[in-house]
């Protein structure tokens, strides 16, 4: 049966089972993979009237700082928990 991690009020966002962990983000994205995402995607966020999908990247450096950290905590805590399990 699968832990659940976090929540948001309309759904799961993370979850664990067994050694495996299950997110609906992607915590490993940096600028520049959203970047490229919204340079693929630039068509269809125009049409869907997102504009050229750069406007997702304004974010100040100190945010940009803020998520890469709380990413490495993320992928850092969740391998310090599944090394304490397998040395049980």
């Amino acid at each position: 049966m699968p832990t659940e991690l976090a929540r948001t009020a309309d759904a799961s966002q993370a979850f664990r089972l067994g050694p495996h962990l299950g997110v609906q983000f992607h915590p490993e994205a940096t600028v520049e993979i959203v970047t490229g995402w919204a340079r693929a995607d630039a068509g269809r966020l125009q049409e869907l009237g997102l504009g050229d999908g750069m406007t997702f990247l304004d974010a100040s450096p100190e945010q940009r700082t803020a998520a890469t950290v709380a990413a490495f905590r993320l992928f850092d805590a969740f391998a310090d928990q599944m090394s304490e399990r397998l040395a049980a």
